[in-house]
């Protein structure tokens, strides 16, 4: 969603990857925000939810594949991105959902971005965007040994010690740790060349096992009073297994077309805008009244039009932010330029 790539590297099937990443992350929102909790979901919602669920997993292992490279600029950016979607926001709620904001709220909302993005995934982000120096650095210099040692440490604390026992550090993955093995993952599927080493067969097969755990587990397991495992939490090994068999798959594909490109750079404003404030609210209401009122397949594809059409206009939208941010940036890249 989020991490920097040299725009020669900007390969369309990892961008394609975004945009589905960011598919199923609204589908998902519209699944576990839209539908009445309270009310256990048909069979087909809890299937496609325990394939959506991998979303946020997918971003990650993006960024971990090619290492996020720290710069003012892309620091910028995304703190850009965050201040635009608030103003939106506040714009959205005064003049279009008749919800006013005392002024305070107008200048600090946008200011104070780091700390109040509106969506825990982007505040956690951030820190991951902070240490990244230092852990690429250690990336770069892991001998074979060290690398399969700190996978396996990794995955002790994120399976065992998160997942199962539910320790504090990461009980359901919306955590600094869990981004940082996400992101370890990325970086082995590149050291290890895995997706040319799997067969195809094998990451359908994968996809397929990840599902139909995900699917029993949530279904009659969650809920078992002793055990309370999330299959969907994001530290799940399923959500995992099924993320970095559909990311190996993408990674197959042979495609550039500069139409994927730059819809895909607005995937994180499309998070933004979402999923945070009462526009969120509105799209989840909505998404209620969808459910209410059809059988669980029109639902479902009403979701995905839902979400395509919520991706095609809020990429249209972006073009302004882009359009200020280059001139801004540019700006500040001459003033840089002339003190020194």
């Amino acid at each position: 969603m989020i991490s920097r790539i040299h725009p020669l590297s900007r390969l369309s099937n990892f961008e394609l990857l975004r945009i589905f990443s960011m598919l199923l992350i609204l589908i998902h929102h519209f699944i576990c925000h839209g539908m009445n909790s309270k009310l256990a979901p048909p069979d087909l919602i809890i299937i496609v939810d325990s394939f959506a669920i991998i979303g946020v997993n997918l971003f990650l292992l993006i960024s971990g594949y090619f290492k996020i490279r720290l710069s003012w600029k892309s620091f910028l950016n995304l703190v850009f991105i965050c201040m635009f979607c608030k103003v939106v926001h506040l714009c959205t709620d005064s003049f279009v959902l008749g919800i006013s904001h005392p002024l305070y709220e107008w200048i600090l909302k946008p200011i104070f971005v780091i700390s109040r993005s509106g969506g825990w995934f982007v505040q956690v982000y951030f820190m991951l965007m902070f240490i990244s120096p230092l852990l690429n650095k250690a990336i770069d210099n892991l001998s074979e040994k060290e690398w399969k040692l700190s996978l396996a440490l990794l995955s002790f604390i994120s399976f065992y010690l998160g997942w199962i026992l539910h320790n504090y550090n990461d009980a359901a993955g919306y955590t600094l740790m869990n981004f940082v093995f996400i992101y370890v993952i990325g970086a082995a599927i590149r050291h290890y060349n895995l997706s040319m080493r799997v067969k195809t067969w094998q990451m359908l097969f994968a996809i397929l096992l990840g599902v139909v755990v995900t699917f029993v587990g949530s279904k009659f397991i969650a809920a078992h009073e002793n055990l309370k495992l999330g299959f969907t939490a994001y530290n799940s090994p399923f959500v995992i297994l099924t993320a970095c068999a559909v990311f190996c798959i993408f990674s197959k594909i042979k495609l550039q077309n500069k139409w994927i490109n730059k819809v895909a750079v607005s995937m994180l404003t499309v998070y933004l805008l979402t999923d945070g404030g009462h526009l969120s609210k509105v799209l989840y209401g909505w998404a209620g009244l969808v459910a209410q009122n059809f059988s669980e397949g029109i639902v479902l594809l009403l979701f995905l039009i839902m979400a395509v059409l919520i991706i095609l206009v809020v990429s249209c939208l972006d073009q302004i932010r882009q359009f200020i941010f280059k001139r801004i940036f540019r700006l500040y890249e001459n003033i840089i330029y002339r003190t020194h």
